[in-house]
């Protein structure tokens, strides 16, 4: 699958009610298959500590992109939006 497009990815054995193989779109590149057959073969432990690393690295996304479109703000103020939206986000969750 070139990089870029849509692809189907297999969820393992698993199927739906219907009988019918259960699978997932996705338009990452195919590194992606890569990173979710090496999830499904982490420890429970393991699996337990990729929240806080993944909730981490998606911060730090955020910060970058707040920083691209804002280049004037300061740390504090980029890292007080973040706060912000992720306070939306848990209200959002909890309707």
């Amino acid at each position: 699958m070139p990089r870029g497009t849509c692809g189907t990815i297999r969820i393992g054995g698993s199927k739906d009610r219907a009988g019918t193989p259960l699978t997932m779109t996705t338009n990452r590149d195919p590194l992606f298959r890569d990173d979710v057959l090496r999830a499904r073969r982490l420890a429970p432990s393991d699996k337990l500590l990729e929240g806080p690393r993944l909730f981490e690295f998606s911060c730090r996304i955020i910060l970058d992109g707040l920083r691209h479109r804002h280049p004037d703000l300061s740390d504090a103020a980029l890292r007080q939006r973040l706060r912000r939206s992720l306070d939306v986000v848990r209200r959002l969750e909890q309707r």
